[in-house]
């Protein structure tokens, strides 16, 4: 039987919800290490062949910035014993993952690509 102060709960506090918000700032930072702003991506992300070869990377870098926020996520919920340190790496995510989505779908349409600077 697990013990009570062992358990990982929905209790909220002032540590977890500070651990909470460093989780989804890092998330913000990941996503940012792997991948271009998103005024790049809508600047210089289309184009048939450098936009379809952008979006590849692109999603290439959401996967990885995600799946190590998820593991930080999981790390402030492991040290906290709430569930709101991963559930809002989760939230967050979810959000700037769109963002990232919806800048690859809606370029500027000024430039062909790098290239063209």
């Amino acid at each position: 039987m697990v013990e009570k102060r062992n358990r990982i709960t929905w209790d909220i506090d002032s540590e977890a919800m500070g651990v909470t918000a460093l989780c989804v700032a890092d998330a913000a930072g990941m996503l940012a290490a792997f991948n271009p702003s998103m005024f790049t991506i809508r600047t210089f992300g289309s184009g048939k062949v450098e936009g379809a070869n952008t979006a590849e990377s692109i999603h290439i870098g959401m996967v990885l910035g995600s799946a190590i926020s998820l593991v930080v996520g999981l790390g402030g919920t492991l040290v906290t014993r709430s569930w709101w340190p991963l559930f809002g790496t989760i939230l967050g995510l979810i959000v700037l993952c769109g963002a990232y989505e919806w800048a690859l779908r809606n370029p500027h349409g000024k430039h062909a690509g790098m290239k063209d600077q």
